[in-house]
């Protein structure tokens, strides 16, 4: 069977879907992984070791790793998880959003 998967994240959020994806190819179906990944890690060498694809829908947004440890500081500003969510949002995930929706697109 041809699955494919999408995830979007930190890297805790992707290391399930990288794991996923492996058992999947070891179970002996044909897998397509996208990643959104906030810190624009390279996944490459776990997909080719396990032998699925990897496809990358990178945020337009995260030019450097700076808006990061920005990040990391409002966090520290902000306790209350709502608003951290809030923050999330506006620069990890809404910015990322269409490319996401086109990758998904692609992987159907």
């Amino acid at each position: 069977m041809r699955i494919g998967l999408q995830t979007w994240g930190s890297e805790g959020d992707i290391q399930p879907f990288l794991a996923l994806a492996a058992g999947l190819v070891k179970a002996g179906h044909q897998v397509k992984l996208c990643i959104t990944e906030v810190a624009e890690r390279d996944y490459s060498a776990i997909a080719a070791t396990h032998g699925f694809q990897l496809m990358y829908a990178p945020n337009p947004e995260l030019t450097s790793i700076d808006i990061i440890q920005k990040m990391g500081q409002a966090f520290k500003a902000f306790r209350d998880p709502a608003a951290q969510l809030k923050i999330i949002n506006q620069f990890f995930f809404l910015p990322a959003e269409s490319v996401m929706f086109k990758a998904a697109k692609e992987l159907c």
